[in-house]
């Protein structure tokens, strides 16, 4: 009975893998509602019944409690809406960037509040002391491990990160595009797919290419890395842009692929925590600088990555203080990000960032990684 239960929890969470791959790949429009309805429901009832045993019941636990908020049919919903900005557009169209921007930040801040009450409320009704401690503990961590690696970096990396503001003119409201800005170095070798096979060559892993998809979108997509089947499928979608940033999204996205294509495990060891996910991520991106890169453009990657890694990790101290006072939200922006030195605008931006609303707890990992 155990085995049917595992099974169907996975067909169910690779179903929704697909699902979100063939959206951003195919612009399939799934509507992945019904998916985590089908979840919510296993998990619900998986409560009552026959437990598994040893590490695999720490890791369904883990998955219970977070699928249990993550998967709510009134979450779920929430956050599909939050994750089509459609839903916040006025009909008037702006012709500023950033008043557009502001918005739809404006827009949305009412079911970004709610979203994150609702986490609030069903972590709480787990015995959780909130929705923030679920999340780390389904991550096999916690505040006091968390917290202490997060102010170290900070108490590391925050003057070089303000040195790096002033040298490279950086303003917050254009903070994104200045760094992609200092990337646009062109770079001669630009394919991907032997880049990523010179990687998997260096590191000993050629073996894997073969369960290896990549794909290239149009300038202005990022990176997604999608993972069908754990060491068979596992696809990477990747702006096509001959870039330093491309090459370095190029480095993080085969870092997830690399860990899913590397995971020879059965069960519910085939599922992962985002930490882990992300951190290696950021080690692969990391490493593969130092193979594709000349020492001038490592030197630039390295700016980045300070710049990245500070930002995160004053997103990560704004988070804790908005789940703890959700009503001061924007207090506790100015306050968190103000040691960057930077004009911060208008605190009501702080709604459009998707680590408030699709990607709760999470932000943390690349500081880790």
């Amino acid at each position: 009975m155990l085995q049917n239960l595992e099974q169907t929890y996975l067909d169910l969470f690779f179903q929704l893998q697909k699902q979100q791959w063939e959206n951003y790949a195919n612009n399939a429009g799934h509507d992945l509602d019904q998916t985590n309805h089908a979840i919510y429901a296993l998990l619900d009832a998986a409560q009552q019944q026959e437990q598994f045993q040893g590490r695999k019941a720490a890791v369904w636990q883990a998955i219970i409690s977070k699928g249990k908020v993550e998967n709510h049919p009134a979450v779920a919903a929430l956050r599909n809406r939050l994750d089509n900005w459609d839903n916040y557009a006025t009909e008037t169209a702006l012709i500023d960037w950033q008043e557009e921007r502001l918005s739809l930040a404006r827009n949305m801040r009412a079911d970004v509040l709610e979203l994150l009450e609702l986490r609030q409320r069903l972590a709480q009704e787990q015995g959780f002391a909130s929705y923030v401690d679920l999340a780390l503990a389904s991550e096999d961590l916690s505040r006091a491990t968390v917290l202490p690696l997060i102010e170290q970096y900070l108490h590391t990396n925050l003057p070089r990160a303000q040195a790096l503001v002033q040298k490279y003119q950086i303003s917050w409201s254009s903070w994104f595009s200045d760094l992609e800005t200092l990337g646009r170095t062109t770079i001669k070798d630009n394919n991907k797919t032997e880049l990523a096979a010179s990687l998997l060559h260096e590191l000993g892993l050629s073996t894997l290419q073969k369960g290896l998809t990549i794909v290239s979108k149009p300038a202005g997509f990022a990176g997604y890395t999608g993972v069908l089947q754990p060491a068979a499928d596992v696809r990477i979608l990747i702006d096509e842009n001959a870039s330093l940033s491309g090459l370095l999204i190029l480095g993080h996205e085969l870092g997830h692929a690399i860990a899913h294509l590397s995971n020879k495990n059965s069960g519910l060891f085939l599922t992962w925590t985002t930490s882990f996910d992300e951190s290696m991520a950021v080690l692969l991106e990391q490493i593969a600088a130092r193979l594709w890169l000349s020492p001038e453009q490592r030197q630039l990657a390295r700016d980045i990555w300070t710049l990245e890694g500070v930002r995160c990790s004053l997103s990560f101290l704004f988070e804790l203080a908005l789940w703890e006072h959700p009503e001061q939200a924007e207090a506790h922006y100015l306050k968190h990000y103000s040691p960057l030195g930077l004009d911060l605008g208008d605190p009501a931006i702080w709604a459009l960032d998707s680590f408030r609303s699709i990607d709760p707890v999470y932000i943390y990992s690349y500081v880790l990684g």
